[in-house]
């Protein structure tokens, strides 16, 4: 449970809230909200990752909600937490309807059950369609800002809900890998020329669209990920497929220095999904030096155009061709903006958009002057008063 500590002068209290299944299926939103809690304990405040099925009443004055893509999940959280009295309550939705292969009528109802299904409580397949619109007045009543990753998000959430209202804002995720584990270089290097594929093992992912592709006759594919627990079927068939593709190899889950080992030895780093999110492997593998592939409507690609190279699902062949090219030595990953997805950067920037929400006599409490020791193992930060610097 995260630590409860009154808020003292010259200290923000702020709790990043994850999904439910945030421990079992960890994703890029516990990557991301770890990195922003670190941050803000080195500038002086305090902050903690929970969630998890844990109750954390407060008093906080940032409850930040990370992915929640599930009515019924959100209202539950916020029931459990007696609705987080006294926080401001910031929704990152992480929403991205994508690409669909399903139309017409058939489409528009298998959308129509996703969202009803959103609505069950004990769910454990919920679909990547965000609030259905019969509970997003109790959604919008609480829900003090948002936060999302790209300006097409924004847009298309603002498209799918329009009037949500409040203040928004768009904010990178911040990009931070450790450095790489030198255990893994030998059989790394064994296994060039590759492209690495790091997610979990799960149908968002594409991974058997991926070998059923054609990639492996012209270069060897790395999988490394563990499987959803909620996809288990997936899982066995994505392991018997591998049977047929001696090209492609399954290294399992690995440590984010094992990532990043991965990431420096490949050709690129390939994200083949119909309907992903941002990526923030993505940001990872380009921080690494390494090239990005990505399909042509993903999010990462309107915000990197020009850094990331990209392919039409609907044609495997573009796929091939574009590794193709890199093979042939086309390079994209050096005109990575780092210092935009630096956690710094991305920090001050969550800090900005909290101190435009919060009330004024709050924000002059605020301070990122460094203090001394851990506040995550103490839980007693400096309280020398500070006014607010993003």
């Amino acid at each position: 449970m995260g630590l409860i500590v009154k808020n003292q002068a010259g200290q923000l209290s702020v709790l990043y809230y994850l999904r439910e299944d945030a421990r079992e299926s960890p994703g890029g939103d516990l990557v991301e909200a770890s990195i922003l809690r670190d941050e803000l304990v080195d500038r002086g405040h305090f902050a903690e990752v929970a969630g998890l099925g844990q109750r954390n009443a407060g008093p906080w004055n940032v409850v930040h909600l990370f992915n929640i893509v599930r009515a019924a999940e959100l209202a539950e959280i916020l029931r459990r937490n007696g609705n987080f009295p006294q926080a401001k309550v910031i929704l990152s939705p992480i929403y991205c309807p994508g690409t669909s292969r399903s139309h017409g009528i058939a489409g528009a109802f298998q959308r129509y059950l996703q969202a009803v299904g959103n609505l069950m409580r004990f769910s454990r397949r919920p679909s990547r369609y965000w609030v259905p619109g019969a509970a997003l007045a109790a959604v919008r009543s609480r829900v003090d800002g948002l936060v999302f990753h790209s300006p097409a998000e924004k847009e298309t959430f603002d498209r799918e809900y329009p009037g949500f209202g409040g203040p928004a804002t768009v904010i990178p995720p911040p990009t931070r890998l450790p450095p790489a584990a030198s255990g893994c270089a030998p059989r790394l290097t064994a296994l060039r020329p590759y492209v690495a594929v790091v997610g979990r093992i799960e149908p968002l992912k594409g991974q058997i669209w991926l070998m059923r592709s054609g990639l492996d006759r012209l270069v060897r594919i790395l999988f490394v990920g563990a499987v959803n627990p909620k996809r288990q079927l997936y899982g066995v068939r994505f392991r018997r497929l591998l049977a047929h593709h001696p090209n492609c190899h399954y290294l399992g889950p690995m440590d984010r220095a094992g990532v990043r080992a991965v990431m420096e030895n490949a050709v690129a780093h390939l994200l083949p999904s119909h309907r992903e999110n941002f990526g923030l492997v993505t940001t990872e593998a380009l921080s690494a030096g390494c090239e990005a592939i990505v399909p042509r409507h993903h999010l990462t690609a309107t915000i990197l155009d020009g850094c990331v190279h990209t392919f039409d699902l609907a044609r495997p062949d573009s796929l091939v061709a574009t590794v193709r090219r890199i093979l042939a030595g086309e390079k994209r990953a050096q005109g990575f903006p780092e210092g935009r997805f630096s956690p710094g950067a991305v920090t001050s920037s969550m800090l900005h958009f909290y101190a435009s929400i919060l009330r004024p006599s709050e924000v002059r409490e605020m301070t990122e002057r460094p203090i001394r020791g851990d506040a995550r193992q103490a839980g007693t930060p400096d309280s020398t008063p500070g006014e607010f610097i993003g």
